[in-house]
């Protein structure tokens, strides 16, 4: 018979280590001057890493890489591809939205050049992202479309019910795709 003082588990000295780690650590924190209220209302908010700090612009284009611009538009204020290579586009690459599979593919409505400010009135005052002079291109469709889901839905929560109407927006200039 093996008495319990006669062994000692592993995780005895895990939890040992650990209580003198949280008492040693607790006894350097205490031996740091104190700071009032005030001292820390005054500090700057900590950056958090990988975002800029607040009022600092984004640099660089916005979007997700999509229609390919043409370089001979580029000198131009007007858009940097063409109707063509929206329809192109949307004959190559799959839908933001999917597509029910036993659905006919879905048809391009209208593709409209726009200032993002007339995009955003369009869409209920949806945000685009970017200044509101901004040329974008709107692209509607008609289709039938599914939603994306959780790969698990929940017990008794209900399955996105399909739509017809969709849009997907792109910058007119760099051809990135903004909200699809």
């Amino acid at each position: 018979m093996i008495r319990l003082g006669a062994v000692r588990p592993h995780w005895m000295g895990l939890t040992f280590g650990l209580f003198l780690l949280v008492v040693l650590g607790g006894a350097l924190l205490s031996t740091q001057a104190p700071r009032s209220a005030a001292a820390l209302a005054n500090q700057p908010p900590m950056p958090t890493p990988g975002l800029p700090g607040p009022g600092v612009a984004v640099p660089g284009p916005q979007g997700i890489p999509a229609i390919q611009p043409h370089a001979a538009l580029a000198a131009s204020s007007g858009p940097h591809f063409t109707e063509a290579d929206v329809r192109q586009y949307f004959a190559t690459h799959p839908y933001a939205a999917q597509s029910v599979p036993s659905a006919p593919v879905p048809v391009i409505v209208s593709i409209q050049f726009l200032p993002a400010s007339q995009v955003s009135a369009l869409l209920q005052g949806e945000s685009m992202g970017v200044p509101d002079t901004t040329l974008l291109c709107l692209v509607r469709l008609s289709g039938t479309f599914e939603a994306f889901s959780p790969p698990l839905l929940l017990p008794g929560t209900p399955t996105p019910a399909p739509f017809h109407e969709t849009v997907e927006v792109f910058d007119a200039h760099t051809g990135n795709l903004l909200i699809g």
